[in-house]
């Protein structure tokens, strides 16, 4: 029988492991550390409340007699302590599970950690050498290493680490959510983009299925297939947006500037991963586990937009959506801009056009009668999303030209003419 602790219990993840442990008979207890206790309890958990950042837990693990420890709490929650919060938080982790000589430690980490590079492979294997690009991604790297310092001390320690792509589910918060959050998406204009996701009840069946093989190594986690960025959009009725690079640089240096509370500081982490694909093979972890994935890529997805999350309520919104969401002129000034103008030119050519769309929308009433909304253009050809044997799925490309586009979430209203 053995004992699991698990950091990160109150997540919707770690409700759904719960669920899958409460049938296991060789597991007793689980003992849940978190600031909030998980939607589902069941009759295994025994809970401790506990802010992750402070010290002080470490001996729970040893009281409780802890076999194994489990870590579910790296985020990418945006913040300029990304790096800093999530290393201090696995510190404590780790200290506690040396407190406690846990036999076992399971991380889920991220394949951010490889980095979204123009070089990369179609296709990146667990033996792909890590080259963070984001905040995040150096946070998961440096955070495995401490795994290894600890496997060091303790040589006979398994040593599980899951490195997991874009998590979705009805209460998942990562780069791809929060982008959705708004009516348009912002991308480079060269980029040619594919992602992956994996499904959070797929995560917490792996992180069950670990825990029984005890297979020791670092896995890739990804389902099948992959969806490019002109599929995410028109799945999600966002529109796209293609701008050059430097001017979605300025652009958000500029919203930092302006008002730094209300700028979102993923943006920096957004721009890094919104340049190149990550798509990793899960050959090894479907062969060594014996795991079947119960969503693809696109399906994952497509349920997480059947269940999204009720909007909170009195959020404060993000200055690119004060600035852009309902002006469309604006994005196509944007998306027509040089791709390399000198800085000064650009700083004046963007701060001209944002004040005069301001002023003029101060001076003229509001109307009364929205337009029909007109069909999102198509982006272009479509993007070959790699594949390589049972690695990875083929996924379709982005719809043709001829294809009929699906209806936009809302209507366009009319907008003042700029001088």
């Amino acid at each position: 029988m053995k004992t699991l602790a698990v950091t990160g219990i109150g997540s919707d993840l770690g409700s759904r492991l719960l669920r899958i442990v409460e049938d296991d008979p060789n597991i007793d207890r689980v003992i849940g550390i978190d600031s909030k206790e998980p939607d589902f309890k069941g009759s295994k958990l025994k809970f401790h409340y506990h802010d992750n950042l402070e010290r002080g837990y470490n001996l729970v693990f040893a009281d409780e007699k802890a076999d194994g420890a489990i870590y579910l709490k790296l985020s990418d929650t945006p913040g300029p302590d990304l790096f800093e919060r999530n290393v201090t938080q696995f510190r404590h982790f780790i200290e506690a599970a040396a407190m406690a000589r846990c036999k076992s430690v399971t991380l889920l980490s991220s394949i951010t950690g490889y980095g979204a590079h123009h070089d990369n492979l179609e296709v990146l294997y667990e033996g792909s050498l890590l080259k963070p690009t984001s905040e995040f991604g150096r946070a998961s790297a440096e955070i495995e290493k401490l795994c290894y310092e600890y496997v060091h001390k303790f040589p006979t320690a398994l040593l599980q680490i899951l490195r997991a792509a874009f998590i979705v589910g009805p209460e998942e918060n990562n780069l791809i959510t929060r982008a959705l959050e708004r009516s348009v998406m912002l991308v480079p204009a060269e980029a040619e983009l594919a992602f992956q996701f994996v499904h959070v009840e797929d995560v917490a069946r792996a992180l069950h299925c670990m825990i029984d093989s005890e297979c020791v190594g670092i896995f890739n986690l990804a389902s099948d297939s992959a969806l490019t960025i002109e599929q995410i959009a028109q799945l999600a009725e966002r529109r796209l947006v293609r701008c050059p690079e430097p001017v979605l640089k300025f652009f958000m240096g500029c919203g930092r500037l302006i008002n730094m509370k209300r700028q979102p500081w993923f943006e920096r982490d957004a721009l890094e991963h919104s340049k190149h694909s990550i798509l990793v093979a899960n050959i090894k972890f479907r062969h060594e586990v014996y795991f079947d994935f119960l969503f693809t890529s696109p399906e994952a997805y497509i349920e997480s937009l059947l269940k999204p999350v009720p909007e909170e309520k009195g959020k404060t919104p993000t200055f690119a959506q004060e600035l852009f969401e309902d002006d469309i002129e604006t994005l196509d000034f944007l998306a027509d801009m040089d791709p390399s103008p000198a800085d000064e030119e650009l700083e004046a050519s963007l701060e001209k056009h944002v004040s005069e769309t301001k002023d003029s929308s101060e001076k003229t009433p509001a109307p009364t009668s929205p337009e029909a909304p007109a069909p999102p253009e198509t982006q272009g050809e479509g993007q070959r999303v790699p594949e390589t044997g049972s690695d990875i799925a083929e996924t379709n490309t982005a719809p043709s030209n001829s294809a009929e586009p699906l209806p936009q979430s809302r209507s366009e209203t009319e907008k003042p003419a700029v001088n």
